[in-house]
Formats: C-alpha cells, sequence, structure tokens
C-alpha cells in the first residue's frame, strides 16, 4: 500500500520512529567484501609466519572480522573451512591469492560510531535492513555470516576511529 489514508495513518504512527532511523548511518557488513581483503592477510601470514591481530575502524557488525571462517573458492582450489556455510565463490578471475598458507587469528576487535551486535534480533534485522530485498544469496550470505558471528566472538567496541586506533595499537 503506497497511497490512501490507509497509508497516511501508518506513515503518522510511525513518523517519531522513522524520524529517528534516517539519521542513522548505513551500516552494512557484506561478507562478499573479504575477498578482497583475503589476499592481503594470506600474504601477511605468508610472509612473518605469525598469528594475525585483526583491527577493523567502521566494523559495525565484526562479520569480516570473521573472515578466515568462511570459504573461498576459485576453480577446483579453495581456502578455509570447507565446511563453512559462508562460500565466497566466483569473485576471482583467472588470477587469485595462492591458498597454500595457514592464517591463524588471535584476535578480532573493531569499532563503530553505532556498533551493531549480530548475535542479536535487533542486530539482525537492523544488518539485513541494509540487503535490498530481491538479493537473495546476499540475504542467505549474511545468515550464514551471522550464524559464524554466534560461534567466533569478535569485539566491536563504540567509539571514534582516531582515539580507538591510538588506544588499539598501544602497547
Amino acid at each position: 500500500m503506497t497511497s490512501g489514508p490507509g497509508f497516511g495513518l501508518l506513515c503518522n504512527s510511525t513518523k517519531t520512529v522513522l524520524r529517528e532511523l534516517v539519521h542513522l548511518p548505513v551500516q552494512t557488513n557484506e561478507v562478499g567484501r573479504c575477498a578482497a581483503l583475503l589476499g592481503g592477510f594470506l600474504e601477511v601470514a605468508r610472509q612473518t609466519d605469525r598469528p594475525l591481530r585483526l583491527l577493523e575502524v567502521g566494523a559495525a557488525g565484526g562479520l569480516i572480522l570473521r573472515w578466515d571462517q568462511y570459504r573461498y573458492e576459485a576453480g577446483r582450489e579453495g581456502w578455509g573451512d570447507s565446511d563453512s556455510s559462508v562460500r565466497i565463490t566466483g569473485v576471482f578471475g583467472a588470477e587469485y591469492p595462492r591458498f597454500d598458507v595457514l592464517a591463524k587469528v588471535v584476535e578480532r576487535r573493531g569499532c563503530d560510531a553505532l556498533p551493531i551486535d549480530p548475535c542479536t534480533e535487533e542486530g539482525q534485522l537492523t544488518l539485513q535492513s541494509y540487503v535490498w530485498p530481491d538479493q537473495v544469496e546476499r540475504f542467505r550470505q549474511l545468515a550464514a555470516a551471522i550464524d559464524v558471528a554466534h560461534r567466533v566472538p569478535a569485539t566491536v567496541d563504540q567509539g571514534n576511529a582516531p582515539n580507538w586506533v591510538e588506544g588499539a595499537l598501544a602497547p
């Protein structure tokens, strides 16, 4: 319903809520973006042979902080948990990162002006609200990443980036 007296009543009854919501920043956690980060993470792990400490500014729900819990596939090769319900496929062309390295994550921390807890119903609805309704595959990936979030903890602090980064990098 987009017109008529019923639509007006709906808008009037929810206008206070809508006015508050329209001022919130967009909070997307597109786990498909992890494919762009994978090569860098794996190369750092390869060159240093050390565990990784993840620090993310603008982390929203922290789903990207769990990148190592997802499965990445290129042709017949892959990296990550072969049983993961988050599967990132078809994003690499003929060239893709070398998958022959282990990467261990020892810390997952982020900050955001308004962090979202993906393990709550409100957090899940908020994250889902930023996905277009016809993007069925993104909804599936988001639901799978939220399932991972229930198993793999990550801390997303509320704060501004400069102060948080300074504190996170302090010895």
